[in-house]
């Protein structure tokens, strides 16, 4: 046996026997990741009266830019970049997230394929074990963003609500933003508090309202501009919103609430469930687990289940 073979084995050794830390490692960091990612709000909507320097992503992340143009890392850059827009950071800290993210998934799943392609004998277990892998990071980084953009729908009637009772007060559009945003939701009033910052309020709605594309919103926006050109009665109207919205969302909310939790609970079986079978096989057959049949049956149909369930549950909720 060469020096090489006793290498690449006594590293495969090592990582069969510290498998279920690795994943616990790997998934903290991806959790990490995502944490970094949209707890960074800069604002792209106000405007600032000091002279504007122009800024650039830096060499490293045009290089991975290039990297991730190329397929199948394109079709993931792409998602991922509409799915961070709904967090409206500015073009270079949206680009830099988009890039490292796009190369960060797929090594994160090579990393977790490489933990568990020992038990896999036959070529289709192997096949969708490393689509599992490679799917659990990216689901978990989108159904992050996924949840983030269903609690900020939820509080968009608190927040049309609150904004009418400051409208009240100050009859005008830009003092009744900056009251309320201090007492809506994080994440929606960060992004109202730019918006009411902003010299071109027409304009920056209108880019929040694409951003967040929800129906409600929508109307929301459409009905301040339209106040802002043409004038008219906006309180009753806001009333009339408002009532419509909350008899809707008392329809759709435990619903909704339901397959994302549904989505949660399939994410966290899939991760969990491999390395729960691999640590009690080896409690009972031993550290040549993997040499049994049986064990790589196992895992396969788990994978195959796993795999199947993630994709289910997201198209159900997609509908």
């Amino acid at each position: 046996m060469t020096v090489i073979e006793r290498l690449s084995n006594s590293i495969i050794n090592l990582i069969n026997d510290y498998q279920p830390y690795i994943i616990m490692i790997l998934s903290g960091l991806l959790l990490l990741l995502t944490g970094i990612g949209i707890s960074v709000y800069k604002g792209v909507l106000k405007e600032s009266k000091y002279r504007i320097k122009k800024a650039a992503p830096g060499s490293f992340v045009e290089c991975l830019e290039v990297i991730t143009e190329k397929f199948p890392l394109k079709y993931v850059s792409k998602r991922l970049d509409k799915a961070l827009g709904y967090l409206i950071l500015d073009n270079i800290t949206q680009r830099k997230l988009v890039a490292i993210t796009s190369i960060f998934i797929p090594i994160t799943g090579l990393l977790l394929y490489c933990t568990i392609e020992a038990i896999m004998k036959l070529w289709y277990t192997k096949l969708v074990a490393l689509a599992l892998c490679f799917m659990v990071p990216y689901y978990t980084f989108t159904l992050t963003l996924d949840y983030l953009r269903y609690s900020i729908k939820q509080r968009i009637p608190s927040f049309i609500d609150s904004f009418r009772s400051s409208f009240v007060s100050h009859n005008r559009i830009k003092p009744a933003l900056q009251e309320c945003c201090s007492k809506a939701n994080k994440h929606l009033g960060r992004i109202m508090l730019r918006v009411s910052d902003s010299s071109d309020i027409n304009y920056s709605l209108c880019v929040v309202r694409d951003r967040i594309n929800d129906i409600w919103f929508n109307i929301f926006v459409t009905l301040l501009i339209n106040y802002r050109e043409n004038g008219g009665e906006l309180i009753s109207q806001l009333y009339k919103l408002n009532k419509t919205i909350t008899r809707y969302n008392n329809i759709e909310k435990k619903k909704n609430r339901r397959l994302i939790w549904y989505e949660f609970f399939t994410l966290g079986a899939s991760i969990f469930s491999l390395p729960v079978i691999m640590l009690i096989n080896r409690m009972i057959l031993g550290s040549n687990m993997r040499l049994y049949y049986n064990t790589a049956q196992a895992a396969g149909k788990i994978a195959i289940y796993s795999l199947s369930a993630l994709i289910i549950v997201r198209v159900l909720r997609r509908l």
